[in-house]
């Protein structure tokens, strides 16, 4: 009989943190809401972080891990280099058989407004995408696959003088965060430093990862070491990994 065939995937965790002070005079001169603010925006930075983080590791797999016309359609340079149903489809087909499980696709807000002038956008109502009763709204999808606009995943890059823009085309969960530590803030108060000081503290540890994929760098790496493409090694099958880049231009 067969054997059959295993891989091992391997994430790596990163550790994230910083520190800051606030003196009670700072909060005096700024109408005591310094620290009230300064605490609450924490998590939206981090939230920010965690998408960069995984926009490294992006880059860092279609490097060399993910590369070729098995994951790559690249029409920048191709006539004007915009984006058009034909070079969606043309993109969606690259995962063949299985074309139809590639369920979403994310774009820079600029390559969107580039649909919505082609007028191949269709709004739906957001409970089909949703078992709840409550989801309400519309959620744009272009060939049944929910559209989702973000300016940090998709930035744009320039090569060969052109600027161009990464769309992806992805089905299920290909990008996965996993926490090892919640993100976690703790605060102290000195009153012993003449003027009374608060010194705040964060730490968060997660996983950053696409699937399919296996990390071969060291350990705690930074965003550079995410995107540099030797420390990525595949080991899915191709159409088990599902994510296409799609490469355009926004005229």
């Amino acid at each position: 009989p067969n054997t059959l065939s295993d891989f091992e995937e391997i994430g790596v965790i990163v550790h994230r943190g910083n520190a800051f002070k606030v003196s009670s005079l700072d909060e005096l001169l700024k109408n005591n809401t310094l620290m009230t603010k300064a605490i609450s925006q924490i998590a939206e930075y981090n939230s920010l972080q965690v998408q960069k983080t995984l926009v490294s590791v992006t880059k860092g797999v279609f490097g060399s891990a993910l590369t070729g016309a098995n994951y790559i359609s690249d029409i920048s340079e191709v006539g004007d280099g915009s984006i058009s149903d034909g070079a969606i489809i043309d993109a969606r087909a690259i995962m063949g058989e299985t074309a139809n499980e590639l369920t979403n696709i994310i774009m820079h807000s600029k390559i969107f407004a580039q649909l919505q002038k082609q007028g191949l956008v269709k709004y739906v109502d957001a409970g089909q995408f949703g078992q709840s009763l409550l989801v309400k709204g519309t959620i744009p999808t272009f060939l049944g696959m929910k559209v989702v606009i973000n300016d940090v995943m998709c930035a744009s890059f320039v090569e060969n003088t052109f600027t161009k823009y990464p769309t992806f085309l992805t089905g299920g969960q290909v990008w996965y965060v996993g926490y090892q530590k919640q993100l976690a803030i703790d605060s102290e108060k000195k009153i012993l430093e003449g003027r009374i000081t608060y010194n705040v503290a964060w730490y968060v540890d997660y996983v950053p990862h696409i699937r399919g994929l296996k990390w071969t760098g060291g350990a705690n790496p930074a965003r550079s070491d995410l995107e540099t493409a030797g420390n990525w090694t595949k080991v899915e099958d191709d159409a088990n990994i599902k994510i296409v880049k799609l490469i355009t231009q926004a005229t």
